[in-house]
């Protein structure tokens, strides 16, 4: 298991779009496209405290987008006042990960192959298409790895490291 971030943190799950109709639904885009999260927990955080409860959750046509309707948000002017803001969980209420990590456990993280030598540090997550990818930093460069196994050997938070068993070449920034 990872360090991760503190058990009080907020784990941003996506942002507030645009309202969606004028009963006050808004759109929500999920950082994890494939996530289902937004249509499974029963409320969402904003940074500065508040709780949604989610009265309805439904995808949108758009991947990764969802509409959603949140208790207390009951025309489009509070919907628009929403745009932009950030919604998430306390690592607490988050369901354990499949793979025992998630993504934002691994910035930070210091990337190293099968025998330990240092390949950079990870600074960030994108998203391409299906496969989110680790933005690693080394030196004044930057190089991409995909965030799937069988290239992430290992996640060892206590050591800050993950271990990785990498093509070669795949390294080069």
């Amino acid at each position: 298991m990872t360090a991760g971030p503190p058990s009080e943190a907020l784990i941003a799950l996506g942002r507030v779009g645009r309202p969606h109709g004028i009963r006050g639904e808004i759109t929500f885009l999920a950082y994890n496209r494939a996530s289902t999260l937004p249509a499974e927990v029963p409320h969402l955080r904003a940074a500065d405290g508040r709780v949604f409860t989610v009265k309805r959750a439904r995808r949108s046509a758009q991947p990764g987008r969802w509409i959603l309707a949140l208790e207390g948000v009951g025309d489009r002017n509070a919907a628009a006042a929403l745009t932009h803001t950030e919604l998430g969980l306390l690592r607490t209420e988050l369901p354990e990960p499949a793979d025992g990590w998630y993504l934002v456990d691994l910035i930070g993280l210091e990337v190293v192959d099968l025998e330990g030598r240092p390949l950079g540090q990870v600074e960030g997550v994108e998203e391409a298409g299906d496969t989110d990818l680790l933005v690693v930093r080394r030196g004044e460069g930057r190089w991409l790895l995909p965030a799937t196994r069988p290239l992430l050997v290992e996640v060892d938070g206590e050591a800050g490291r993950l271990v990785t068993d990498l093509p070669e070449g795949l390294a080069e920034p």
